[in-house]
């Protein structure tokens, strides 16, 4: 009777932890053809934007998505890509007032289209 034991050819579990549990020191990237948040992002403005309530910092995170595509600070924000973000039509309207009324952005709407908006410029107050 044969006595081979496949067991006896398996690398040691320490081995495999090593092999399996290696870290890269740089951040992670996107693959080919994957979507990507483009920066820098001002630290004021998403320190702003943290601040409000509700999904208002989703939001502004794809305004900023579209902003880095577009490669322009002025976007149209179809409902589209914020159905990525798990916002509906009413978190967007309610988001776009916040941002607005903490001028971090300005938002022009027109009935039937999509809304524009425009990243404005933030700057961090001095602490003492």
């Amino acid at each position: 009777m044969d006595t081979f034991n496949p067991q006896s050819l398996a690398l040691p579990k320490s081995s495999i932890s090593s092999v399996i549990s290696f870290e890269r020191k740089t951040p992670p990237r996107h693959r080919a053809g994957e979507k990507f948040l483009k920066g820098p992002i001002p630290y004021a403005w998403l320190s702003r934007a943290s601040e409000l309530q509700g999904k208002t910092l989703h939001v502004g995170l794809a305004i900023w998505f579209l902003a880095g595509v577009t490669n322009s600070r002025t976007v149209k924000l179809p409902q589209l890509i914020l159905g990525d973000f798990s916002v509906n039509r009413h978190c967007k309207y309610r988001a776009l007032k916040w941002l607005e009324e903490a001028n971090l952005i300005t938002v022009k709407t027109e009935a039937g289209c999509a809304t524009v908006i425009t990243l404005l410029d933030v700057t961090m107050p001095k602490q003492d």
